[in-house]
């Protein structure tokens, strides 16, 4: 059980205390453990509970959306919403505000992320395009959404989660109508299963290039997951949300029967999953795609549905022309030597990790909160770019090297390049023979520095980023926070 801190709680704490709240009666009720974990993470968005083993089975199966509160799961809930007003006879202008409220409410308590927001957001300008039937153009309410997310904050652009979320949808609205024609079934329930399918293949077009690029991995049997996925998110949100209505309605038994039943749908559910995730080359992992082959994917999938709109024959020969130059590009990439000697700060919410390159062989800092899964996917993008066949991890008792490199604990040579990682709470500091300075901990004071570069991580408060930028003269400062990963090269 979660206990909260004692003391007054604060009105911008209500979405937390309210989460863990629902947490609680969910925790109550759902007495097989796995079922609970699902439950709860796709209902508000609470992944801690998740083992290891369930991840890999959805991130495998391609059904890991599935687990991220998203648009799935507001466009579930208002779904619902709209279904039980609708039995209540409510007007279209009550239905529209419940729905808007409630979504925004909801998407606050799971814990108001970028993707939920940016759903929300979209999901509330259709549902008042359609009342005040007005146009509702999906590209135009998507740049729109996508502008006012990047003008709150411009380094969203790079986030994978912006970038997943919105070429998700544009994939949808893009490719789901051509897919869904090509097919038509005269019972319903076939037709039902191609709509799904479609909007399922639709969306895995943009997506596809970008998860190889990202996650090196190709989930085979997608197409298979979504006929258990799908309905596994129903009964995430809608069972869930049945278990807490009843839990207030209801007698316990009643509710703890209900539980139950659910709980064992989604047992089946995640059992048949683990079934698919098991079939013969279900994954296809080990898949490298360079930045510029990526763009030209892009590019070529783009061309070739302007040929399917237009019937113009010039499309095939663009795309033509852009395979040779993929190929050609790939080519160039296998050729490439990366021999390079460079040194990466990751853009991590939790914990430190840095990597030094030294041609194929990688001398890795991280502290104790960086967990293997988080570390693969910080990295692993990276080291795949640089052909990284070793990995050594930097120990602080340890002193040891590669031909360009020497670690010495929290200290790093390159030749004469000195590098210092300030990963405790100090007072001062004797900084004067660094060229590179890596805070990674919050300090009380800071002695002046002049023509160094100074890395601010993620874990440096407010008053300390501060203190820096007022001692440090004619530096370098590179905040991870607002800039993101620090790449620097080294000859």
């Amino acid at each position: 059980m979660q206990i909260l801190k004692s003391g007054r709680i604060g009105v911008l704490d209500w979405p937390q205390v309210s989460r863990r709240y629902l947490d609680n009666r969910l925790r109550r009720f759902i007495q097989e453990p796995q079922s609970y974990a699902l439950v709860t993470a796709m209902l508000l968005g609470e992944r801690n509970q998740l083992d290891k083993n369930t991840i890999a089975v959805f991130s495998n199966t391609g059904a890991i959306h599935v687990l991220a509160v998203s648009g799935l799961h507001v466009g579930i809930l208002i779904h619902l919403l709209y279904l039980i007003m609708g039995l209540f006879k409510f007007n279209n202008k009550i239905k529209l505000i419940v729905a808007i409220t409630v979504g925004l409410f909801y998407a606050l308590i799971v814990g108001a992320a970028p993707s939920i927001i940016r759903a929300t957001l979209l999901i509330s300008l259709i549902l008042m395009g359609n009342y005040f039937k007005a146009y509702v153009n999906i590209y135009n309410l998507l740049s729109l959404v996508a502008l006012i997310m990047l003008i709150l904050n411009p380094n969203d652009f790079f986030t994978v989660s912006f970038q997943f979320s919105f070429l998700a949808i544009l994939s949808l609205a893009l490719f789901t109508k051509p897919i869904y024609e090509l097919v038509e079934f005269k019972w319903k329930l076939p037709q039902m299963a191609w709509k799904l399918l479609s909007a399922t293949l639709a969306a895995q077009i943009l997506m596809t290039p970008m998860v190889i690029f990202y996650f090196h991995q190709f989930p085979v049997y997608f197409f298979l997951s979504c006929f258990v996925a799908i309905p596994l998110a129903y009964l995430g949100v809608v069972g869930g949300g049945i278990i807490l209505l009843a839990s207030f309605i209801l007698p316990a038994g009643f509710t703890l029967f209900l539980a139950t039943l659910i709980a064992k749908a989604v047992s089946i559910s995640y059992e048949l999953l683990e079934l698919i995730g098991n079939l013969p080359f279900a994954l296809w992992d080990q898949l490298f795609l360079s930045l510029p082959s990526l763009l030209l994917v892009a590019a070529i999938i783009f061309t070739l549905y302007a040929y399917v709109i237009s019937k113009e024959k010039t499309y095939i020969l663009v795309c033509n022309a852009l395979l040779v130059l993929l190929v050609v590009d790939e080519l160039m990439e296998l050729a490439q030597d990366h021999k390079t000697t460079s040194m990466t700060v990751y853009d991590m919410r939790a914990g430190t990790l840095i990597d030094f390159f030294d041609g194929n062989i990688c001398l890795t800092y991280k502290s104790d909160q960086v967990t293997p899964e988080s570390e693969k996917y910080a990295a692993e993008n990276n080291r795949f770019a640089t052909h990284i066949t070793e990995v050594k991890y930097i120990q602080n008792e340890k002193k040891f090297g590669t031909n360009n490199w020497i670690a010495d604990g929290t200290h790093i040579s390159h030749k004469d390049y000195k590098i210092q990682i300030i990963d405790d709470e100090v007072d001062t500091l004797n900084l004067s023979n660094n060229h590179v300075l890596i805070i990674e901990a919050n300090l009380k004071s800071f002695p002046i520095i002049e023509e160094q570069r100074v890395v601010i991580g993620n874990k440096v408060n407010f008053k300390t980023k501060n203190l820096i930028l007022k001692n440090c003269i004619n530096c370098e400062i590179w905040s991870i926070k607002e800039n993101g990963y620090y790449l620097q090269e080294f000859r």
